[in-house]
């Protein structure tokens, strides 16, 4: 029963959904005027991936998922993620990575692991995370969304920013959220990020602001 009723829900994913999985980018050490963005994400309970490595690759008349040629023949595909930052400078367009809403998307690795994300910094220094979207077994058709919707700031001479670890617990098969909640692991962060960048690759913490609604 279970099974049947997780393949409805993916179908209605199908049907809303028009999107490319979160492709894994190389990230590059920034320049002064980029910040990147350290977190990493949890789901709870396990998503169940043998059931849905079923439906990693598909194809009928009007739409096809296929699996990375990364992946080697027996393997599930990871579960990856794109982080989606509102875009609230005037006059911006690139529709190739914006949302209905307005969010900029960007890859931001895997489940699991430690994420980053490079983007440039604004001019008043906030940056506005609406979620981080969640693609199960990297099928582009086949996703949840965390919700975020808070801001940061980035402090003046900082380049590396870290939010925490984000666990998002799941209510049932259907990828509604029962709740989401936040821990520190900062020092296994700072160590991922020296060896990545460097040791001179500095990781500061920054606090997930509330976004003031009335300026919007």
């Amino acid at each position: 029963m279970k099974r049947t009723r997780a393949f409805a829900a993916f179908l209605c994913f199908i049907a809303l959904s028009l999107v490319a999985g979160a492709a894994e980018e190389k990230i590059s050490k920034p320049r002064g005027s980029e910040v990147i963005i350290v977190a990493r994400i949890q789901i709870s309970p396990a998503l169940n991936r043998d059931f849905f490595s079923h439906y990693a690759s598909f194809e009928t008349p009007y739409l096809k998922a296929s699996v990375s040629k990364d992946v080697k023949k027996g393997e599930i595909p990871n579960d990856t993620l794109a982080l989606f930052i509102k875009d609230n400078r005037p006059g911006l367009h690139l529709a190739s990575n914006v949302d209905n809403g307005g969010y900029l998307s960007g890859s931001f690795g895997k489940v699991g692991e430690i994420s980053l994300a490079k983007m440039a910094i604004p001019k008043n220094r906030e940056i506005e995370i609406g979620y981080v979207r969640v693609y199960v077994v990297d099928n582009g058709f086949l996703f949840f969304d965390v919700p975020i919707d808070r801001k940061i700031v980035v402090p003046e001479g900082v380049n590396y920013v870290y939010l925490g670890t984000i666990t998002c617990t799941l209510a049932n098969e259907y990828f509604d959220i029962a709740d989401i909640s936040m821990s520190d692991e900062f020092d296994g962060a700072q160590a991922y990020v020296a060896k990545t960048f460097g040791a001179q690759a500095q990781l500061v913490r920054v606090n997930l602001l509330a976004v003031d609604k009335a300026k919007k």
